[in-house]
């Protein structure tokens, strides 16, 4: 467990020096109140992606423009994608820094999820100790992880729940499907 929790925080340190060397939350600040992803925060980070969220209430298309250039000046991403979806706005960066690819997701959203996600994350934090840390860490590195259950899944059943092993963890995975479905 040692090699994934030394792994999670050279992910952090790098992620660190890509944000901070790019003045990314002065940039992000320009157009709301930045808030970075749960990996991120809880240094559960098990890959070189990074999420951040922008509360906003009157984004435009012209602002949201506007900083997909600034993001283009600043990261110098090989491949960008642009999403409109209901309440949001994203932009996904795809870069090479320092000989490693990174992906950076930046999602513009209205304020009041900013909040919540906040408030989540305060209660995550709370919960967390290096035994639940050690654990989110191993779930996030099975094969299944992003493809049958994700985050969020695993802080809920980690730091809610107190799964701790894997059998434990894929029989709450069944419950939660069950009770998804009766819903």
């Amino acid at each position: 467990m040692n090699e994934l929790l030394s792994y999670s925080s050279e992910l952090k340190h790098e992620a660190n020096q890509l944000l901070v060397s790019n003045h990314l939350l002065d940039l992000l600040r320009e157009y709301g109140c930045p808030l970075s992803g749960e990996s991120f925060e809880l240094n559960v980070m098990t890959n070189r992606i990074i999420n951040f969220y922008v509360g906003n209430d009157e984004m435009d298309e012209e602002s949201i423009f506007h900083m997909g250039y600034q993001l283009t000046k600043r990261f110098n991403p090989y491949k960008m994608i642009f999403a409109n979806e209901k309440d949001k706005y994203q932009w996904s960066l795809y870069m090479i820094q320092k000989g490693e690819e990174w992906k950076l997701d930046i999602s513009v959203v209205p304020e009041n999820i900013v909040k919540g996600k906040v408030e989540k994350q305060e209660l995550l934090k709370s919960l967390l100790t290096e035994k639940k840390r050690e654990c989110i860490l191993f779930f996030k590195q099975q094969s299944g992880y992003n493809r049958y259950y994700t985050s969020d899944h695993v802080y809920k059943a980690v730091l809610e729940d107190d799964i701790h092993d894997d059998m434990s963890f894929f029989m709450w995975l069944q419950r939660q499907k069950k009770v998804n479905q009766q819903t």
